[in-house]
C-alpha cells in the first residue's frame, strides 16, 4: 500500500482483473484458519483481499467525509524473480518471460494512478495499464469486502 498526497492505492495484480482468476478457486476468501497451503491459491487470495481492502476503505473513508481516496490497480505481469521456487509455474513464467512488462513499465500504473490529474478525486476504482478497468465480481463483492475487513480486525486486535 502507497499513501501519497491524500491518495491510498492498493496493488491487487492479475488476480482481480476483468475475468477473475486463474489463482484463487470460486470460494474467494477463506476467513477461515487452514492448515493446508498452496502458494498460487495463497498469492491469488492475497491479491483478492487487497482489492477488498482498498473497496472497504474507501466506502469507510467516504462515509466519514474524509477526503482521501483508495484505489487498485494491476501493474502488469512484471519480469521479476517470484515464480523461481514455483515448480511448474515457474517453467511457464520462464518460457513467457520475454513477452512480460519490465520494471519501469510495471511502476507506469501506479504512477499514474497516484500523480496523474485525471485520476485526483477518484476513489474506489480499479486501473490496469494506466486505464480506468473493471475488476473481477469478486473484488467488486461489498459484503465480501466488509466480512474481510471485520475478520482483519479482529486478528488485529489487542488481547
Amino acid at each position: 500500500m502507497l499513501l501519497y498526497n491524500g491518495s491510498i492505492l492498493v496493488c491487487s495484480y492479475y488476480t482481480v482483473g476483468q475475468y477473475g482468476s486463474l489463482v484463487h478457486p470460486p470460494n474467494m476468501i477463506s476467513c477461515d484458519m487452514v492448515f493446508s497451503y498452496n502458494a498460487l491459491y495463497a498469492y491469488g487470495q492475497s491479491k483478492l483481499a487487497n482489492a477488498l481492502h482498498a473497496s472497504e476503505l474507501t466506502r469507510r473513508l467516504q462515509a466519514e467525509g474524509v477526503n482521501i481516496t483508495a484505489n487498485s490497480l494491476h501493474p502488469g505481469v512484471i519480469k521479476t524473480n517470484l515464480a523461481r521456487h514455483g515448480g511448474f509455474f515457474s517453467i511457464f513464467v520462464n518460457t513467457v518471460h520475454s513477452f512480460l512488462k519490465n520494471v519501469p513499465q510495471g511502476a507506469a500504473t501506479t504512477c499514474y494512478v497516484a500523480l496523474h490529474p485525471q485520476v485526483k478525486g477518484v476513489s474506489g476504482q480499479y486501473f490496469a495499464d494506466s486505464n480506468l478497468s473493471k475488476a473481477s465480481g469478486y473484488a467488486r463483492d461489498p459484503e465480501l469486502a466488509k466480512k474481510l475487513w471485520d475478520f482483519s480486525v479482529k486478528l488485529t486486535e489487542s488481547k
